[in-house]
């Protein structure tokens, strides 16, 4: 891939010829580019965040044929990146398709807390700190299936309106998705635990309560 400081200063430099209104669209054609390349390059690296909250508002004002652009790259290094393709189609002539695209690359960056959460909560794991948390990581193995049953069950209980992001979840091949799981557990731990001990709480004390009544 050309580099994107490359396409940015190749395309901005100003011609003589053109009068100000068109050097304007030239440079806001590059910088558009270059966002676009950025984004690409960063997809499955820890800059991504950072960028993607940067482009994506800007892309969303932008034209639909700039967007549904944008989203053909975006799923072409998806597939690269993460071994995924969506069996999905995807109409890239409805923004609300488009907007699934950036739903999904954020998920699959950063988005999945709120799932991880209600995927360890499946668990039920008594005692539940680091420790154990961790412990329960680490006793999953590739040939245990109890890990494919809770998915299910969170998908389930938990409904995802994003039809992109679900295919992720329901067709990615198991060891893919099974290393997804784990590998951003890993990288979340505290805060995936804190959420957890947080939901728990009000539970505990109301359980306690109706103990002490009867």
């Amino acid at each position: 891939m050309k580099d994107p400081l490359e396409t940015l200063i190749g395309q901005s430099i100003p011609v003589p010829e053109l009068d100000e209104e068109e050097s304007t669209n030239i440079l806001e054609d590059a910088s558009l580019k270059f966002d676009v390349e950025e984004l690409l390059k960063s997809i499955g690296t820890k800059e991504f965040r950072y960028i993607y909250d940067h482009v994506i508002p800007v892309f969303k004002k932008e034209s639909l044929e700039f967007q549904r652009k944008s989203c053909q790259d975006i799923l072409l290094k998806i597939e690269e990146v993460f071994n995924f393709q969506p069996i999905e189609n995807v109409d890239f002539d409805n923004l609300k398709d488009i907007y699934q695209v950036y739903d999904l690359i954020k998920f699959l960056h950063f988005g999945y807390i709120d799932f991880l959460i209600n995927y360890w909560k499946e668990f039920d794991i008594k005692d539940l700190s680091l420790i154990t948390l961790n412990k329960q990581i680490n006793n999953i193995t590739m040939s245990d299936i109890t890990w494919e049953v809770i998915l299910n069950k969170v998908i389930k209980d938990f409904p995802i309106e994003n039809k992109l992001v679900l295919n992720f979840l329901m067709n990615t091949e198991g060891t893919v998705l099974k290393n997804f799981i784990l590998d951003n557990t890993r990288e979340n731990l505290i805060v995936i635990l804190v959420e957890i001990l947080k939901q728990r709480i009000p539970k505990e004390e109301s359980k306690n309560e109706e103990d002490s009544n009867n």
